[in-house]
């Protein structure tokens, strides 16, 4: 395979491994390593950092492997995005895996056609490979265009990585929200995003892949989603930086083959609003728990009985709740695609409480 492939990876050599497993069976001409240090107040950090770099060492195909080690713990947010500026000065394109993101086989096949196939088209951004809805409209096509591209799996260029500034020095903040406002089909996923947006620059936030997504609305790009999930996210532990609940909703999002030739959608070049959507309060339920509880705080807000001291984010979390026959669809959905999710099925049987 051409394509360069970048692999991110920290302390977990488990599920390292088994990502590893699937770029062996790729075998890219060109592998690009990014590496954390361990933690100092971790003391385990040290071993398992070293053993999931030891796993790079087993290359058995012909390969340049470039390597980014940090010696010291930077935290996701730099090391990532210090990591994948060191490898975009460098290549044109390129395929991007983190340690815990186990790809289908035809992820890379369908990552290499788009990459050809968008490379000088400024309007596309990203191509990733999940779907965190499960499937889209695989009946009719094999990807579509979207404001919400995961980084579970993806691709990019350089052109578009360059538009990344994770301090928005070039954006104040009316242009951001009237540009989020532009972008974005309502006003719940603007106030979101540009929530967020505060979070970042308030240094709340210690990450990377949020600066790009938003980087990539702001410029007003797309992003393309597969019709089918094409990666499985592992490392839904207590471990893990940010996905610590084992029973997230999005734990559960199985992984299948795409099949080719792809489907190609009609080129209008703009967002599917419903998979956004959709796509939007799968998010912000996907960690939902104590459902009664939840629904009494919306119910008090909704009142207009805000109680004291709530952190600002609620009111961002409680959004599916505020739209509960809509948010009720999306787990339906869900479950068309995996009748045995186990977790859409029990916030599924919690919502009916509350349906008329």
């Amino acid at each position: 395979m051409k394509v360069p492939v970048v692999l991110i990876l920290f302390n977990r050599p488990d599920y390292t491994a088994q990502v590893w497993e699937s770029i062996r069976q790729a075998q890219p001409q060109q592998l690009w390593v990014i590496a954390d240090g361990p933690r100092p107040h971790v003391p385990k950090d040290i071993e398992h950092c070293h053993a999931a770099r030891a796993i790079v060492e087993t290359v058995d195909w012909p390969c340049e492997v470039m390597k980014n080690y940090a010696s010291e713990n930077w935290g996701c947010g730099k090391r990532v995005f210090s990591g994948l500026s060191w490898v975009f000065d460098q290549v044109e394109e390129a395929i991007i895996l983190e340690d815990d993101c186990l790809p289908n086989p035809t992820f890379f096949p369908f990552c290499t056609e788009l990459l050809a196939r968008y490379r000088f088209d400024p309007r596309i951004l990203l191509i990733s490979g999940r779907n965190d809805l499960g499937q889209w409209k695989s009946d009719q096509q094999s990807y579509h265009f979207s404001h919400y591209g995961s980084i579970w799996g993806w691709a990019s260029w350089q052109r578009a990585w360059k538009l990344c500034d994770p301090s928005f020095k070039s954006f104040d903040s009316t242009t951001i929200l009237q540009t989020l406002s532009e972008v974005l089909a309502d006003s719940e996923q603007v106030n979101y995003h540009f929530w967020l947006y505060e979070n970042i620059l308030n240094g709340h936030i210690d990450t990377w892949d949020i600066q790009w997504a938003l980087a990539r609305l702001l410029h007003q790009g797309l992003e393309i989603a597969p019709s089918v999930n094409l990666v499985k996210n592992l490392g839904f532990d207590p471990q893990a930086t940010h996905t610590k609940k084992v029973d997230d909703l999005r734990a559960e999002i199985i992984s299948r083959s795409m099949q080719f030739p792809l489907q190609h959608p009609p080129e209008i070049f703009q967002s599917d609003d419903n998979f956004d959507r959709q796509n939007f309060l799968m998010q912000l339920m996907s960690t939902y728990k104590q459902v009664r509880a939840l629904k009494v705080l919306q119910q008090a807000i909704a009142q207009g009985k805000t109680p004291p001291h709530l952190e600002p984010g609620i009111f961002h979390a409680l959004t599916p709740l505020f739209h509960l026959q809509e948010a009720n669809l999306v787990l339906k959905h869900l479950l068309q695609w995996n009748p045995s999710h186990k977790a859409a099925n029990l916030l599924c049987q919690e919502f009916q409480k509350f349906l008329p």
